[in-house]
């Protein structure tokens, strides 16, 4: 498991369910983490120097390109938001991946609800949620400013 200590700007790693941790340095400003569930080591970072990908629990960063927003699924693959709204899947969790849709405002969170579907939070400030695997999204909250 990763977090961020907002503390000291650092990760904090364990893999003995938080009976210990390791710190690691931010490789950046990290807005979005994603964690391959089968392999704890392989993460992808958004950060304010772009998409990062680690294979040794965040002792290295590589970079792998742009994104808004990362979530991995427990039984499924990477989903990386794009800058221009669209919304990719990586089988392999190899970054990128193939479009499987795009959102109508590019996506500032996503994350996987309790059934297995996509969430995305857009800039427009509209929370979409996809059944189908990014595929077609379905608008259900527009948060107000008092919402904030």
């Amino acid at each position: 498991m990763y977090t961020r200590d907002y503390t000291v700007p650092r990760l904090l790693i364990t893999s003995n369910f938080g009976r210990n941790w390791t710190a690691r340095k931010l490789p950046g400003e990290v807005i979005d983490l994603a964690v391959d569930p089968k392999t704890p080591a392989h993460a992808f970072a958004v950060t304010d120097k772009g998409l990062l990908v680690t294979d040794d629990l965040a002792r290295s960063w590589r970079p792998a390109g742009e994104a808004t927003a990362v979530v991995w699924r427990a039984a499924g693959p990477l989903y990386v938001a794009d800058a221009d709204g669209s919304i990719r899947a990586s089988e392999k969790g190899e970054g990128k991946g193939d479009i499987r849709g795009v959102l109508d405002s590019p996506a500032i969170e996503l994350s996987v609800g309790p059934r297995g579907e996509l969430w995305a939070l857009s800039e427009d400030r509209v929370l979409r949620i996809s059944r189908d695997g990014g595929r077609t999204w379905k608008a259900r909250y527009r948060l107000r400013e008092k919402d904030r």
